[in-house]
């Protein structure tokens, strides 16, 4: 009905997000162990570090969509396990360039980046813990 009325020719906003909330057994774990996307700390800095938040932007399709990838801490829910949020959200970043019919088509494509950059993020010692 919406169609038939407002007569719509293409998307200006849609979006696919996964937000991850990773918990890890132990004080003070090594980031390493467990992600391929992490802060880098050099070899002149402290290697223990606090709370942290690290994000970047990757483009997608000739830059018509976009997918923000971030990682952070949360601090403070407790000593014994690490929480970690993983946040993968794919965006349409050029509004009007999707057509109405070709939103499913959006949507598989959003999730096949949306998958592949998750598993670019995690190591495999991760991917044993989400098995037990």
């Amino acid at each position: 009905m919406y169609r038939e009325v407002a007569n719509p020719r293409s998307i200006h906003r849609i979006g696919l997000r996964y937000v991850n909330t990773i918990e890890i057994p132990g004080p003070g774990i090594n980031l390493e162990d467990y992600f391929e996307f992490r802060p880098y700390v050099g070899p002149h800095l402290p290697k223990t570090v606090g709370p942290f938040m690290v994000a970047v932007q990757l483009p997608y399709e000739d830059s018509r969509d976009v997918l923000s990838l971030q990682l952070a801490s949360l601090a403070g829910l407790s000593i014994d396990v690490a929480t970690i949020i993983l946040d993968l959200d794919y965006f349409l970043a050029q509004p009007g360039s999707v057509a109405l019919d070709d939103i499913s088509a959006w949507i598989m494509n959003a999730h096949a980046h949306v998958e592949e950059i998750f598993e670019g993020c995690i190591t495999d010692q991760l991917r044993q813990k989400f098995e037990e």
